[in-house]
């Protein structure tokens, strides 16, 4: 909460939160840390950027949800993306890991978001995230638009584009995406 408030949300972003979560993530992934310590940390920094994210009224064109999809476990890349989405004018609902394509699809029919953002960690070649992404763009109208970032987007890119989805291959990358869906 210190660093939020010297560094700002987008200094926090960069300097703290995501050099740590992924030092995090290669520890966790070379076996130095436990699952719980992923956990714990999971779920403090879900808190600092849920606290962070709040909404600020902004007009339901501007509605945002994120998630990962079936499958994806890892959070940390969905929460950074809703805090930085919030932080430009969206309205963003969270609705948390590890969804199905006809979940997303359900809240996406109930809530009528302008956007859907989705996080993805791992690629591991199965067919089962390309499926889930594919049944959630059939499931979707074409006017609501659905972004997937994270660590393997960039493994996804070819796929996601002919399914017309939006890859953001680094997070540098999502202000410029943020804003012309506002357009």
């Amino acid at each position: 909460e210190d660093a939020a408030v010297d560094l700002g949300g987008p200094g926090l972003r960069r300097q703290v939160l995501i050099p740590m979560l992924q030092t995090i993530g290669a520890r966790w992934e070379d076996g130095s840390l436990r699952i719980v310590h992923e956990h714990v940390a999971s779920a403090v920094v879900r808190s600092l950027i849920e606290r962070m994210g709040k909404s600020n009224g902004s007009a339901p064109s501007r509605r945002m949800l994120i998630s990962t999809p079936a499958g994806q476990r890892h959070e940390f890349g969905a929460l950074i993306a809703a805090a930085h989405a919030g932080e430009y004018g969206w309205e963003v609902i969270y609705l948390n890991s590890d969804l199905p394509a006809e979940e997303i699809a359900a809240a996406v029919r109930e809530l009528h978001p302008r956007a859907v953002a989705l996080s993805v960690a791992y690629n591991d070649g199965n067919l089962r995230l390309k499926d889930e992404l594919r049944k959630l763009r059939r499931y979707v109208d074409d006017d609501v638009s659905i972004i997937v970032g994270g660590r393997a987007a960039s493994s996804l890119k070819k796929f996601l584009d002919s399914i017309g989805v939006t890859t953001v291959e680094d997070l540098s990358e999502f202000p410029d995406v943020l804003t012309s869906l506002m357009d």
